[in-house]
């Protein structure tokens, strides 16, 4: 059974909310307890790679959300 795309609109919306917010928290747990030590081009270097790898898997769900409806028979 095939979702129509306005469900799966509604489902990927809270799913790309939910996943961005524990992805950045994530992120920066992980930078506060690794980069402690590390000086400032290290830092930015992290958090600049790892700001833009939250887009491959949004583009995922937003491909799945926008995807048309199958034909109706």
């Amino acid at each position: 059974m095939a979702l129509p795309m306005r469900i799966r609109k509604l489902i990927g919306t809270f799913v790309l909310l939910a996943f961005i917010v524990v992805y950045a928290f994530s992120i920066m747990l992980i930078g506060v307890a690794v980069l402690e030590n590390a000086n400032g081009w290290q830092k930015v270097i992290y958090y600049a790679v790892t700001g833009c790898l939250w887009a491959f898997p949004a583009m995922v769900i937003l491909k799945w959300m926008l995807k048309p409806d199958a034909p109706a028979q």
